[in-house]
């Protein structure tokens, strides 16, 4: 079972967009049919995942207004305001506005059956259990299908009886006692971290990937989340620097990291004055918060994006904003759909991922206490810890702060717990929103478990690909053992550069028992994880991108 993150991400569109890359990415490598024959440890998965009550294809949603046509004028509205920050007013206006639109979402003439009263993780946790229980019959179910079958499909089957009544016997269902196998990111280790407390003795696996910190999350703080952002944002400037303009348009001969930071703040300092327009067939303004949104969101996938971000940026300090201009389009127009959902409301395909929202601030405390004055230092304090983007992310806060729908069910901790199976977190060194830090203090409270640490910029150990990671999760999978305390995993790819190519294969190390790979092989399965990444990114930082990102998506 897998979730993306979020909140509010939808687990069916990552399993349509890359389940079977995962399969390929964790399976035994070979065809089931003759490696099985052979390798009695050989392991094969079904990759599972859901909408969360409220999300996505689950209904209801989770809506604040009833007609598109009213959404999408407000979103606008929020979106031209900027960042907190990037003006004396914007702060001021987008607190009243967050107050204004919690207050709406509270006021629903339906308000004590309203679905956001029962989106919480504590709840969605329950479900997941539900769900392993109908995985374990339909396991087995499938599997005396296909036994059958093969048994008796005359010459030439692949499995005797003996064999099948093992394979029946290996996938029985047991009532109340299914286990869950799970791999959750971002968020989604929160959602883990909240089953594995609630019930310990239903986990097999679980690797919590990009780890958030569970108290901290609680009380809605948001507050330990930007430890290392800048140092994501300097390894920008280090390897455009170190790959050169060939790799990287802000570079330039022997250019060095300062002096592309020092281009980068000049870019955004003559910009925040000046906004540029744009002359086209739509009008088009590019501000400040365009561009600092441009760059934290570059930040999540520093493998893909630091490319993209740099062309930008040099289009913009040549006078070229054509490229930026249409990166824009996609938040600054609305698209208005006259089909109607589910619950049968007429939504527009721009509307913000309220369910998100709801889950989040509902999840934490209430901030019915936070002041002005007190959420200015709350502002003042992030900005400390990150300069560049500290206001941007007390955005998260800011939301929750108008928020007034309570959830019925919630988890208040404690979050530890002697799970039936010790639990794999992993962290990067440079995570720029979930901390190896918040990875090492959400583990001390899971006895027998222990951190894997990636050695790369991104969110998520999947923002770079490192066959050593993926060895040690396989290995964890398949035969239940973790890594040692203290391993350290290299990236086989950087920014700018793969910086992965093996010409005579490689050796995926799997704790003594390495698989040997082609180049060819390394390849497609580092192009696999590349989409995995672009899917996990894609479906379970929408919340987050939709909030303090001001929807730019790379």
């Amino acid at each position: 079972m897998i979730n993306p993150g979020g909140p509010g991400g939808s687990g069916i569109d990552i399993v349509r967009r890359a389940g079977s890359v995962l399969q390929n990415i964790l399976d035994t490598f070979g065809d089931p049919s003759d490696v099985l024959a052979n390798d009695s440890n050989a392991r094969y998965y079904d990759i599972l995942s859901f909408d969360p009550r409220g999300v996505g294809r689950s209904s209801p949603g989770v809506y604040c207004f009833d007609d598109a046509s009213v959404q999408a004028p407000w979103m606008l509205r929020v979106l031209a305001e900027g960042n907190i920050g990037s003006s004396d007013a914007a702060q001021g206006r987008l607190w009243s506005m967050s107050h204004a639109l919690g207050a709406t979402c509270s006021a629903k003439p339906d308000a004590h059956d309203d679905i956001k009263r029962h989106v919480s993780t504590a709840s969605v946790a329950r479900d997941m259990l539900e769900l392993m229980e109908k995985h374990g019959q339909w396991r087995e179910a499938e599997a005396s299908k296909s036994c059958r079958q093969s048994t008796n499909s005359g010459r030439g089957s692949r499995i005797s009886n003996v064999q099948g009544r093992k394979v029946r016997e290996s996938l029985q269902y047991k009532p109340g006692q299914e286990k869950l196998q799970y791999w959750g990111f971002s968020y989604g280790t929160y959602l883990g971290s909240t089953f594995a407390s609630m019930f310990p003795d239903r986990i097999e696996r679980m690797i919590l990937d990009g780890v958030v910190n569970a108290p901290n999350y609680l009380q809605a703080l948001w507050s330990d989340n930007l430890i290392d952002t800048e140092k994501v944002l300097r390894s920008f400037y280090h390897h455009c620097a170190s790959a050169g303009p060939s790799a990287c348009a802000l570079a330039r001969k022997d250019s060095t990291a300062a002096e592309i930071e020092k281009r980068v703040h000049d870019i955004l300092l003559g910009i925040f004055h000046n906004p540029l327009p744009v002359n086209g067939t739509i009008p088009e303004v590019i501000t400040y918060s365009d561009t600092k949104n441009l760059i934290f969101s570059g930040l999540y996938t520093p493998l893909r994006s630091f490319p993209v971000v740099a062309e930008l940026l040099a289009g913009l300090e040549r006078g070229d904003e054509t490229e930026f201009a249409k990166l824009l389009a996609q938040s600054h127009q609305f698209h208005y759909s006259d089909s109607p959902d589910r619950s049968g409301r007429i939504h527009s395909t721009s509307t913000v991922n309220y369910a998100g929202l709801a889950v989040a601030c509902g999840d934490g405390d209430a901030q019915g206490f936070l002041t002005y004055s007190l959420f200015d230092k709350h502002r003042l304090e992030l900005e400390s810890m990150s300069p560049h983007f500290g206001a941007i992310w007390s955005a998260l806060r800011l939301q929750c702060a108008g928020w007034q729908t309570r959830p019925l069910h919630r988890f208040r901790g404690p979050f530890t717990a002697h799970t039936s199976h010790p639990i794999l977190w992993i962290g990067n060194t440079a995570d720029p929103v979930t901390t190896l830090h918040s990875a090492h203090e959400m583990a001390r409270h899971f006895p027998d478990s222990v951190v894997l640490t990636q050695d790369s910029p991104g969110h998520c150990s999947i923002a770079a690909f490192s066959l050593c990671t993926v060895g040690r999760v396989r290995t964890y999978l398949h035969f239940g053992e973790l890594p040692e305390k203290g391993t350290v995993c290299k990236a086989d790819q950087r920014p700018f550069g793969d910086g992965g190519a093996h010409a005579d294969g490689v050796a995926m190390g799997m704790e003594g028992r390495e698989v040997w790979m082609a180049d060819e092989e390394v390849r497609m399965l580092a192009s696999g994880h590349a989409k995995l990444a672009e899917a996990v990114w894609g479906e379970g930082a929408g919340f987050v991108r939709q909030i303090v990102g001001g929807r730019v998506r790379i």
